[in-house]
């Protein structure tokens, strides 16, 4: 993943209604301060990104779908 050239498209469905990216990114995800971002969602969905190691770097190329 290229922090700001690639899109992770998150579908709203798996996040409450009326949250920003930002918000995304705080309550659902964790990262290792080197290379992996981990999104965990309810009902056990989750998505390892792998090139951002600081969650807030994404914020700016979450689609919410």
């Amino acid at each position: 993943f290229e922090d700001n050239v690639d899109v992770l498209a998150i579908s709203r469905t798996l996040v409450a209604p009326g949250l920003t990216a930002e918000d995304i990114v705080l309550a659902h995800a964790t990262d290792d301060g080197v290379s992996t971002t981990t999104f965990v969602f309810p009902g056990g969905h989750s998505v390892t990104v792998r090139g951002i190691g600081n969650g807030e770097d994404i914020v700016d190329d979450l689609g919410l779908l």
